[in-house]
């Protein structure tokens, strides 16, 4: 697996719909507390997320998207891997990187994923604050998150 660091005028549209599409496959797979009328309102702020995320990671393997994430200062905003690739060590690859590139210091995890709230505790991460909602007001608990 290969990781390039996108700039901000070098992401296609090919790219953010290839983005969106693991996104998609990572959500639906992982996000079971989401309904399909969930993902599609969620979907349509991925894209321009991807505009505008100052450090946008884009994980691949055999010239396949297969995961990306996004950091602003020392937060890692995102990080979704394509669901046919769960189990295979790359989330950790691509963490480790965030962690060795940029030193992420923070991160929000959804409540009501519990994998993905183990992952990032084994990453070292630990609870500082709950909200009862997401950032744009759903009833998505949101858990945040800080490196010891």
């Amino acid at each position: 697996m290969d990781i390039i660091d996108l700039k901000t005028n070098d992401r296609s549209d090919d790219l953010i719909n290839e983005l969106v599409s693991v996104w998609e496959k990572s959500v639906s797979a992982s996000h079971f507390f989401l309904t399909e009328k969930d993902i599609t309102e969620i979907r349509e702020q991925v894209a321009p997320a991807f505009k505008m995320i100052p450090v946008l990671l884009v994980a691949i393997d055999d010239d396949k998207v297969i995961g990306f994430a996004g950091i602003y200062e020392n937060k890692l905003e995102m990080l979704f891997i394509d669901s046919a690739y769960f189990g295979q060590g790359m989330g950790y690859k691509l963490i480790n990187y965030c962690f060795e590139q940029y030193n992420i210091q923070f991160v929000d995890v959804n409540e009501q994923n519990p994998r993905a709230f183990k992952f990032y505790q084994r990453q070292g991460f630990s609870v500082i604050e709950r909200s009862p909602l997401d950032s744009d007001g759903r009833p998505f608990p949101i858990l945040h998150m800080q490196k010891k």
